[in-house]
């Protein structure tokens, strides 16, 4: 088993992640993305039959998270690694809405040169996005966390064409690629519309951005409007409302 010290199973409210076998497990960057992204859809979009893709699905996590959230959405993961898709085949056969989840094994660039232009209407990702530092001993570990395998560029560019007109592509990032993120969007054709910067403590810089953009009818804008800030925990290390009412839907002690 790879890293024996983690939590074998992670139970939320509406269903649970087995957390042993993908590279990358279930964690706050992963939560905090599929709470966050897609927020401005409501009511009665979200009951429409939306076809949405979680790319690097990892243990699944996103891809239940959004079934959760898209009543009538049909999901499908996609990852190059063989032990995530053995542990998100099995999450996905475990939960309330296997009939709404697909997953497959392969590389996103493959993927994407093989699937129907705009057939998507949501893309979501928790991408690699080290860029120093040692790479792992672990070869799906280095895969999961480094950038080499799936750059912001690519991801942004592919998404592109994989979207319908008016669909949206959400990412969690490092704080320090926030600079990138509105060349990489107009490179990719694609108007930056919410930006968050994630902060574990007021005192402290942001530590991560979580990214929504959409492609356009039109031309690209170039403005993408403020950033919006979200702290995790308060001066006494407890979780801020702000976080919590994100959250609460999905974590168990919540």
């Amino acid at each position: 088993m790879k890293n024996p010290g983690r939590q074998i199973v992670f139970r939320f409210k509406q269903f649970e992640i087995s957390n042993c076998k993908s590279a990358m497990k279930v964690g706050t960057d992963g939560v905090l993305l599929g709470a966050w992204a897609f927020n401005e859809i409501s009511g009665e979009q979200c009951r429409k039959n939306v076809n949405i893709l979680d790319v690097g699905c990892g243990t699944g996590l996103l891809s239940l998270m959004m079934a959760q959230r898209f009543d009538s959405a049909k999901i499908t993961g996609i990852d190059i690694n063989q032990d995530a898709y053995d542990e998100t085949v099995a999450n996905f056969s475990g939960s309330c809405w296997s009939n709404r989840l697909a997953v497959e094994c392969c590389d996103f660039a493959d993927f994407a040169i093989g699937c129907e232009s705009g057939f998507f209407d949501m893309i979501i990702c928790n991408p690699p996005f080290f860029t120093t530092g040692a790479l792992s001993p672990d070869n799906s570990r280095c895969i999961a966390r480094h950038e080499g395998s799936l750059n912001l560029e690519c991801l942004i560019s592919f998404s592109s064409g994989l979207l319908r007109e008016g669909g949206r592509l959400a990412f969690v990032t490092a704080a320090e690629n926030r600079k990138r993120i509105d060349f990489l969007a107009a490179l990719g054709h694609m108007d930056v519309t919410r930006v968050c910067m994630v902060k574990t403590s007021a005192s402290k810089p942001p530590r991560r951005v979580m990214c929504e953009m959409v492609k356009p009818a039109g031309e690209v804008k170039t403005d993408s409007g403020s950033d919006t800030i979200l702290t995790i925990h308060d001066t006494y290390g407890l979780y801020t409302p702000e976080y919590i009412s994100l959250v609460e839907s999905f974590y168990l002690n919540l």
